[in-house]
């Protein structure tokens, strides 16, 4: 059996516990314009 794997953990954080905070920058209709929000594209 092979034991070789590779891993890679990548994570993202907010400033703050609030929802707002990590949502917002995702589905606000800001990021469309950004091209962060790809939900209206699908």
């Amino acid at each position: 059996m092979d034991m070789n794997h590779d891993l890679t953990l990548t994570g993202w954080a907010t400033d703050s516990n609030d929802p707002d905070s990590f949502f917002r920058p995702l589905l606000s209709c800001a990021a469309i314009n950004s091209q962060t929000n790809y939900a209206p594209l699908v």
